[in-house]
């Protein structure tokens, strides 16, 4: 996937929680407008809360900013994410935490990923140009349920 700015429709944030119904309005006002169900809608709130809070906490070490593009893709709508944070791959392995692992064993955290996988149809990930620097980018594919209308 390349990171390209498609004509722009990039709205920046700042990475921070009393941001995050912000980008949350921005996210689910374009997913109505793209016809999502009210029930798709809260699927993919619950997706993408996952995504935008990491940034929000883990991202940077000093405040910084999140870049979001949300939008129909024929029948899949799709939620672009950038940041200019510190790298990193959440759809690597090791992120994600074996359910076989026995509970005593297993480290917090990483399960948000796997609610993300269930949430979208499809996640990508690429540490790519953006604004003329590399910056970490997810796009979010959400398939909406043909029998929803």
């Amino acid at each position: 996937m390349e990171m390209k700015e498609r004509g722009g429709g990039w709205r920046r944030f700042p990475a921070v929680m009393e941001e995050y119904e912000n980008i949350r309005d921005f996210i689910i006002d374009e997913a109505e407008k793209a016809g999502l169900s009210a029930k798709e809608q809260m699927k993919l709130e619950l997706g993408i809360e996952e995504a935008v809070v990491n940034v929000i906490r883990y991202a940077y070490d000093s405040p910084g900013a999140v870049w979001l593009k949300a939008g129909a893709d024929g029948a899949d709508f799709v939620v672009d994410m950038a940041d200019f944070g510190v790298p990193f791959n959440p759809l690597e392995r090791d992120a994600v935490p074996s359910p076989d692992t026995p509970l005593e064993e297993r480290k917090p955290g990483g399960y948000g990923i796997l609610f993300m996988k269930k949430a979208f149809a499809k996640l990508v990930y690429e540490y790519a140009p953006f604004k003329g620097e590399n910056a970490n980018h997810l796009r979010m594919v959400f398939t909406k349920d043909a029998s929803s209308g």
